[in-house]
This record gives structure tokens, C-alpha cells and sequence, in this order.
């Protein structure tokens, strides 16, 4: 989110007006689509626009600098130090006081790890390792989570000047051949793995280099506006504006349902370069150019606003969402006219850039290490309850399947291994945390448990979308289960999904016929892809099949609701509406005459589900329940199937 001018560094009468106007509308959709419901869809898009700006303006100035080599990349690293570390710094150390201030104390561990790693500019690989989905965020979102742009827009910017003097300075072949190269590699590398592709820096590189190319062309508006051609300056205007159109059509209704990086990313890149191209003024741009001024505070400081305010709620009235986005820009610009801007202009401060660079991963480190420190001292339990946010042991062991792969281990048996009788648990992340429990009935009553677990992947015959990919590894790990369940031959299948949640489904597939063919419904489709993984099982009479319904969700992230109301429990209980998605797998069952089991009774009374059990924490988080509930519950799901 840079904010350099195109000429004479700080020289305000140099400053491209319309290039400031892009990066407010940019700033703009992306403040309104983190906030929500003002119809701003595509407004993550306003980061790729930001990219464009950001080739453009950087590659620019190296191109006018003189001197040599290395003076010339010891100067831009110094000012990007100057540029970025202060204003971004301060807001990490203050999101990390917000963070001890306003959210859970069991966040503060994994907040404090977020904030080291925004403050060495790695936040985007850090996210990608914890496979953090940006597009689809869950209640506990992380405050630095927007900072995930800073670190690819450094990362391109630590080899970008050596590239663009070694290959790229005099020629635009090379950068229009590279621009073409990295933009085919962005789209496929998507369609294989969305969040990879989402947060790597070579699947973002074309678009600082679509900005970049166009260095090499003077403005159209300066070449048609010359007093004397009135049909090409008209011209330019209707270009200009044709292309402000493209740019705020793509913000509004382009939407995370599309690949991004994909082919409608194409659709705000290419907007951005004709905005940028044309270099067209007019009066009607001044409010967003002024946002553009502001636009890398607003940018920084306006996520962990909205997190603070959405701690502990499910969702945000209107009239809050218009106070956070007027708090944001208000706090943007005290911090841009009384912070960023005078340290960018301070001659003293440009005179020790090195010692800038030092106090500001001092003072990052030091923030987050005091976080760290605070979260070792967090009390999570009373004499009532404690409280426990482990996953099943799964997850470390490598038997429950993370996004993306077709196939763990191969044998993944547990309970009694030595027992004839079996039970295979197959299904999501909302089998999976069945699995404790059932692991402790199965070896209590010499039953042997086979554990066929995956994240994100309910046991249906159906194509899953995620951010507009077809997520093939479901499709292949739905079709190996069924293949192992024929061969293992288990006496109970139990399958489990999370059925209080939809689903992406992928449009035109041909996957199952009963899907497609199903009615216009989400809880239809998902009723007929149930039915075409189940069918086939039905065809072995040595396996019983039963349905373990879903567990109610609650509106908030239950153990982080809890540590904040140690006191006051009850405040973190919720009530409890079936989903349609639900209901139609119950109806299914009785339907195919199987066995359901509805865990409802056991974790809510009149409808009212409490947020403790067996004086523990019913859910690990925001929807799975707890390893000790699971335990807790084991007699119960020992007896509903009959072990």
C-alpha cells in the first residue's frame, strides 16, 4: 500500500491526482467489504488494484534514479524502510494492546505469533502455513490478517530493482514476456490450490509488473490533451471514465465465490493499468484522491478495528458498520497528518534510516513478545469449569486429512486394534471431533475404529467450490472412502458432517447425477450427494449404516466467550435452530431406513444449548465441540450405536 508520488519523491505539485483517486476507491472497497453490507462484493480486489498502482509508482522512480548501482538500491531500501516500518509498526504494537484490551485471552498466544510475523513482513507465509483461508474468515479472525499484502508487496520488492536493472530497464519485452508468464502461472496455480496461490508472491508478481510496463508509455491524456484536438481529448474522457466504471463494477460484483488470483482478477488489473494509462483528472475525483492520501493508514488501522468490534458478536448492525468505517478514517487521517507524513518528510529521520529500521522490529518484537508473555499467565478455568481447546489427536497423528490432500496414512485404526468387529468414522471435521469419544467406547467394548476424516469434506458424492476452484482432493477422497469401506467391509459406517454450515457447490458438474438433477435448493443438493456416496454401501449387508447428526452452532467462538465470562458462564449459551441442510439429512435417513442419531438432546434442553458440559467447555471453538466433551459423551454414543 505504498504511497510515493510518481515524480519529485514528496513534491506535492507533482503528485498524480488520478492516481491517488485509484487508491481511495481502492482503500474504499476494501474497507467497505471487510466491514460488510454496503454491497462491495469484489472489494478484496481493491488489494490487486493496489498492486498495479504499486509497480507503477515504484518502478517509475527506479527508472529516474541515477547513480550507481549499489547507492541506488541502498537508497530505495532505506526508503522503503522510512516508508513502511513506522506507520505499519505502530499499528502493530497498538493492535497488540487492542488485542490484550479487547479480545479473548486465549488469543493472545497465537495473536502474538501473527504479530511477530507481520513485523518481519512474513505475515502472508506465516497464514499460508496455518492454511488461514482470507476469503472465508470464521469468527476469530485475526487482527494482522490484512497484513498478508504488505508481505507480498516486500517480497516483490527485494529482488524487483535488481531484476528491473539487470533485465528490464531499457527493454518492455522482457517485462510484457515475464507479465504473461507469472499471470498464466497465478491462474493455474489457483485452480490447484486456492490459498496457496491466494497468499505466495510469485502468483502476485504480473500484478506490479502490469503496472510496471507502463513506464514505458506517457500518459494518453498528456499525448491527446494538447489544446488543439478536442475529439481526442473527448476521447480520452470517455476512456477514463469506461474505465473507472470497469474498476467499480469488479469491486461491487466480482466475489470471493471466483478464483482469486484468477481470471476475473484480470477484470480490476487490467481497469487499473487504463486508469493509470489515460492519467485523466477531474474535480469529481478529489474525495477519493484525499482517501488515497490517507490510504495506507486506513488500510492498516481499519481491520483490528473492525475485529475489537465484532469480538463476541455474530454479526454487526448497519449504523455499527457506518460508525467503524467513519472511526477508521478519522483515526487514518490523525495518523497521516500527524504521524506518517512528518516522519516520510523529516530530513533528520531520512539521515538514519538504519536506526529507523532498528527501532522498529525493536519495538514490533518487543509488542508481541509482551502479548506472549501476558498469554502464559491466562487463567482458563475456575472451580466450575476449565477450559480445553485441543483437537483430537488426528490432527497430529496425520489420520485426519487437511485441505488439499487426497490420502494420509495408510492404516489409521485405533480403539481395540486387536477386536474382529469394526467401526469406520467417516466424514469432515465434524466427524472428526467425534473421534475421542468414540476411540474410548471402541476400546471399551473391544470394538476396532477406523478413522476416515477430512477437513472441509462431507461424505457426498458432489464437486465443492472453494474461492471459484473445484476442489478436486474432496472429489478423489470421497471415491478412495468408498473404496476402502468395500474392501474393509466395516459391521458400522458412521457418518457425520457439518450440516449447520453450506457448502460451496460447483455449478455445471457432472459429477452426480442425482446432485445435478436435485432441486434448487442447497439442502437438496446436499440430500442427493449424501444419498450417492450412501448408496453404494447399502449394497453390502455385513455393514450397517448410521448417520450421526450435526452439533448445534453457536454464534460466537464458545471458549473465547467463556474466558472473557469466567464469572458468568450462562452468558455464553445459545439457542439452537436446525438448519434445512439438517433436517434433510434426518429425512434422508428415515427415508433409506437408517439409524440417525441426534447429539441435540445431549448438549442442549429446550433448545437452549449450554456453552459447558461435564464441567468443561462444550466447543473447541466457534463449531466443534470440545476433545472433553467427546469424552464425556462416549457412553452416549456407545449406547446409540449399540457397541
Amino acid at each position: 500500500m505504498p504511497a510515493e508520488w510518481e515524480t519529485g519523491g514528496d513534491n506535492l505539485p507533482n503528485m498524480r491526482r488520478d492516481i491517488q483517486a485509484l487508491r481511495g476507491l481502492a482503500v474504499l472497497a476494501v474497507v467497505l467489504y471487510h466491514v460488510g453490507g454496503f454491497g462491495f462484493h469484489g472489494g478484496f480486489l481493491g488489494v490487486d488494484i493496489f498492486f498495479v498502482i504499486s509497480g507503477y509508482v515504484i518502478t517509475k522512480k527506479l527508472s529516474q534514479t541515477e547513480g550507481s548501482l549499489g547507492d541506488v538500491l541502498k537508497d530505495f531500501y532505506l526508503r522503503r524502510v522510512r516508508r513502511i516500518l513506522p506507520a505499519s509498526v505502530l499499528v502493530i504494537a497498538l493492535t497488540l494492546l487492542g488485542t490484550y484490551l479487547f479480545l479473548s485471552p486465549l488469543s493472545f498466544h497465537r495473536l502474538a505469533m501473527d504479530g511477530f510475523a507481520a513485523t518481519f513482513f512474513v505475515p502472508n507465509l506465516f497464514f499460508l502455513h496455518q492454511q488461514t483461508d482470507y476469503l472465508n474468515q470464521g469468527l476469530d479472525a485475526s487482527p494482522f490478517l490484512h497484513y498478508w499484502s504488505l508481505g507480498v508487496e516486500e517480497q516483490f520488492y527485494l529482488i524487483w530493482p535488481l531484476v528491473f536493472f539487470g533485465v528490464f530497464k531499457k527493454k518492455i519485452l522482457p517485462v510484457l514476456i515475464s507479465l504473461v508468464f507469472f499471470a498464466g502461472l497465478g491462474i493455474i496455480w489457483t485452480s490447484h490450490n486456492s490459498v496457496q496461490s491466494f497468499y505466495l508472491p510469485f502468483t502476485r508478481f504480473w500484478e506490479f509488473m502490469s503496472g510496471a510496463a507502463l513506464i514505458y508509455l506517457t500518459p494518453l491524456s498528456r499525448r491527446w490533451s494538447n489544446g488543439e484536438n478536442n475529439k481526442r481529448s473527448g476521447l480520452a474522457a470517455f476512456c477514463a471514465l469506461l474505465t473507472w466504471f470497469v474498476a467499480i463494477f469488479s469491486t461491487i460484483f466480482i466475489t470471493s465465490d471466483h478464483p482469486t488470483p484468477g481470471l476475473t482478477t484480470l477484470i480490476p488489473v487490467v481497469a487499473a493499468v487504463g486508469i493509470i494509462a489515460i492519467g485523466f483528472n477531474a474535480a469529481l475525483l478529489r474525495p477519493l484522491a484525499w482517501l488515497g492520501d490517507i490510504s495506507f493508514s486506513l488500510y492498516l488501522l481499519h481491520w483490528p478495528i473492525i475485529i475489537y468490534f465484532a469480538s463476541g458478536k455474530s454479526s454487526l448492525t448497519l449504523p455499527t458498520r457506518i460508525f467503524i468505517v467513519a472511526l477508521s478514517i478519522a483515526l487514518a487521517a490523525l495518523l497521516y497528518y500527524f504521524y506518517e507524513n512528518p516522519i516520510r518528510r523529516s530530513k533528520r529521520i531520512a539521515a538514519k534510516s538504519l536506526v529507523v529500521l532498528m527501532v522498529a522490529l525493536l519495538v514490533g518484537g518487543l509488542s508481541a513478545a509482551s502479548l506472549q508473555a501476558a498469554s502464559s499467565h491466562i487463567t482458563t478455568s475456575t472451580k466450575r469449569f476449565s477450559i480445553d481447546t485441543s483437537e483430537p489427536i488426528i490432527y497430529a497423528n496425520g489420520c485426519h486429512l487437511p485441505f488439499g490432500a487426497t490420502s494420509g496414512k495408510r492404516s489409521c485404526v485405533f480403539g481395540d486394534t486387536s477386536a474382529k468387529r469394526s467401526i469406520a468414522l467417516v466424514g469432515d471435521s465434524h466427524a472428526a471431533q467425534w473421534f475421542t469419544g468414540l476411540d474410548a467406547a471402541a476400546k471399551s467394548h473391544h470394538w476396532k475404529l477406523l478413522a476416515l476424516t477430512k477437513s472441509s469434506c462431507p461424505p457426498a458424492i458432489w464437486a465443492i467450490s472453494r474461492a471459484g476452484s473445484l476442489d478436486t482432493s474432496c472429489i478423489a477422497w470421497a471415491k478412495q472412502v468408498r473404496s476402502q469401506l468395500a474392501a474393509s467391509k466395516p459391521e458400522i459406517i458412521l457418518l457425520s458432517s457439518y450440516t449447520q454450515y453450506q457448502y460451496v457447490i460447483a455449478a455445471h458438474t457432472a459429477l452426480s447425477s442425482q446432485a445435478t438433477m436435485a432441486g434448487p435448493t442447497y439442502a437438496d443438493k446436499w440430500s442427493a450427494g449424501l444419498n450417492d456416496f450412501i448408496a453404494p454401501l447399502l449394497h453390502n449387508p455385513s455393514s450397517r449404516v448410521v448417520i450421526l447428526g450435526d452439533t448445534p452452532n453457536p454464534p460466537v467462538n464458545s471458549p473465547s466467550c467463556l474466558a472473557k465470562n469466567l464469572r458468568s458462564p450462562t452468558r455464553c449459551n445459545f439457542s439452537y435452530l436446525p438448519s434445512n441442510a439438517t433436517s434433510a439429512t434426518k429425512s434422508l435417513a428415515q427415508r433409506l431406513g437408517l439409524d440417525y442419531i441426534d447429539p441435540t438432546s445431549w448438549l442442549c434442553a429446550l433448545n437452549k444449548c449450554s456453552a459447558i458440559i461435564g464441567a468443561h467447555n462444550t466447543y473447541r471453538d466457534a463449531s466443534h465441540i470440545s476433545v472433553p466433551t467427546a469424552t464425556y459423551l462416549s457412553a452416549r454414543i456407545a449406547k446409540a450405536l449399540g457397541l
